[in-house]
């Protein structure tokens, strides 16, 4: 028997090793499989770059606002306590049970980010984007308007914003409902 290469001796070694130990002998390597060199890294372009700057620093701050918007009680909402009221439309079991009339603010910002699809993350950060003012804007004339709180009130519930925001946003949105009308 004449082993020629090192690859050879350490095969037979190991497999007559193995049949005095009694284990079983591991396979013949005939050869090393060298795996090819990693490709270089593809060159990012200035654009790439910066948007996902801008996409790091969005989440960061959407995460900062979802903490203090606190949405392990947002979703745990209790339900809503139902008041009676007699109808002479009322069927079968007696008066009709309905909600009380007037929304609780996190109900409402619930209610225009789930029509809105924008996280409530993102409404009470500080983006700028059109689609999310609006939203927000509709939210700042419901909570004053349904609600009954006062601008600073709902500046604070929204992200610790100044009541001079609040009070354009309901402006806007007014002057908006305005216009559709």
């Amino acid at each position: 028997m004449t082993l020629s290469t090192y690859a050879e001796q350490v095969s037979h070694y190991s497999a007559v090793h193995a049949r005095l130990m009694g284990v079983r002998p591991e396979p013949r390597v005939e050869r090393a499989i060298i795996p090819p060199p990693p490709s270089p890294p593809k060159k990012r372009s200035k654009e790439d770059i910066r948007k996902a700057d801008l996409a790091r620093q969005r989440a960061k701050a959407a995460a900062k606002a979802a903490k203090r918007f606190k949405p392990a009680s947002v979703l745990a909402l209790k339900a809503m306590p139902f008041t009676k009221v007699e109808a002479h439309y009322a069927w079968e079991n007696g008066p009709e049970m309905l909600p009380p009339p007037v929304p609780k603010w996190k109900q409402i910002v619930m209610e225009i980010a789930e029509r809105e699809r924008i996280p409530v993350g993102d409404l009470m950060a500080d983006f700028r984007e059109k689609h999310i003012v609006r939203a927000r804007s509709e939210i700042f004339y419901r909570m004053r308007h349904e609600c009954g709180l006062s601008y600073v009130e709902i500046g604070k519930r929204m992200g610790n914003r100044d009541h001079s925001t609040v009070i354009w946003g309901c402006r806007r949105h007014a002057e908006k409902l305005a216009g559709r009308e």
